[in-house]
């Protein structure tokens, strides 16, 4: 029991630590090293004077914040072009809803992963923007009047999401000490890895759609998969993720198919097409890993982005377009799917989990801070 414990103490504290203890006498140096534009990298990192005592934490966190300055900037010109260049209305409206996601939600859920400890979801939020201002660039067909722009924030979000996994390495604690830590890590641990919820109610589908945009649709496509008779909260959530891949694969053959066949519509279905890529290659694996690893915020972000490519897709054509029905589905699926870890059954999770994260995360820091004084 006690090597079993160890164990799980160490792989604990190897994911979920945030301090990183400085391996070599410039970081930022040895960080943007490990990007795909060095350069760049050193430039943004060094412009903020916090950079100069930053751990490897606090570099990720400020490489998220230039990406955050320069989407503000991109989108206010977006802003100002949708008024006085109306033959670019279509393209600009596109860019002007993929650089709110950015705001709203990439970079948002960027920096709580940073400071939850969680990078996989950090790098997902970047890559995300990323992919969002290549997708604003190729809806206008060539060149566009944001070119520049938009290649500042693709290439800085690709740096933000290229900084390496922050790791804790801690040699010298007392064992009194060191047990309490000891405990918040098994704590942390049972509460974010434990694959069973208790039922709220003796008919838990019923119960936990009930609490969902679309009753209806969760009942019949939970109750579509046999699995649902018996599966917890945490199935039932991975089930309605499956169900949104589903949905969401057939709608991008549908794009692909309509590419061909319709080339008077190419600028939206090709919107659509990387919309839709997106959703399958990072909203989907991000949002079961959420699951998995019973963090909820980015679940409910992942599938909420999910529901928001759908919407955007539907809206650059203009009007009704010819996958009107698909991307409902989508977006109502996508949206139950994200309801469906709000529900009270996972209050008590969230709550001690990230209660207990916030603690855990003072004592490393606190001792780390002590070693390098």
């Amino acid at each position: 029991f006690l090597v079993l414990a160890i164990l799980i103490i160490t792989l604990s504290l190897l994911g979920h630590c945030s301090t990183v203890v400085l391996c070599d006498d410039n970081l930022i140096q040895q960080t943007c090293k490990q990007t795909p534009n060095p350069a760049l990298c050193v430039s943004s990192l060094k412009s903020n004077p916090q950079s100069t005592t930053a751990e490897l934490t606090g570099l990720a966190v400020i490489m998220i914040n230039v990406v955050k300055a320069k989407a503000g900037e991109t989108s206010r010109v977006i802003k100002q072009q949708l008024s006085s260049k109306p033959e670019l209305k279509h393209a600009l409206t596109n860019c002007d809803d993929g650089y709110n996601a950015i705001l709203v939600a990439d970079i948002p859920s960027s920096i709580q992963a940073v400071q939850l400890g969680n990078p996989k979801f950090g790098e997902t939020g970047m890559n995300d923007a990323a992919n969002e201002a290549s997708s604003c660039e190729d809806g206008f067909g060539g060149k566009s009047t944001i070119s520049r722009a938009n290649k500042i924030v693709h290439e800085t979000s690709s740096i933000a999401a290229a900084i390496p996994n922050p790791t804790a390495i801690m040699n010298s604690m007392s064992n009194v000490s060191l047990i309490l830590l000891h405990a918040i890590l098994i704590t942390i641990f049972l509460l974010g890895h434990c694959s069973t919820v208790a039922r709220c109610d003796g008919n838990l589908i019923v119960q936990t759609c009930k609490l969902t945009p679309n009753t209806a649709l969760c009942v019949s496509s939970l109750k579509a998969d046999p699995q649902s008779s018996k599966a917890d909260l945490k199935g039932l959530a991975v089930i309605m993720i499956e169900v949104v891949k589903a949905k969401a694969r057939g709608t991008s053959q549908v794009i692909k198919q309509q590419l061909t066949i319709n080339p008077k519509l190419k600028r939206p279905l090709t919107n659509c097409a990387s919309g839709y890529d997106a959703i399958l290659t990072a909203d989907i694996p991000s949002s079961i890993q959420a699951v998995q690893l019973g963090d909820p915020k980015f679940g409910v972000d992942g599938m909420t982005d999910a529901a928001n490519e759908a919407r955007y897709c539907e809206d650059g054509f203009g009007g009704k377009s010819t996958i009107s029905r698909a991307n409902q589905v989508v977006h109502e699926t996508s949206s139950v799917a994200a309801a469906i870890w709000l529900t009270p059954c996972y209050d008590w999770i969230r709550l001690h989990q990230f209660a207990i994260a916030d603690q855990l995360l003072l004592v490393v820091n606190a001792y780390a801070r002590r070693k390098e004084k």
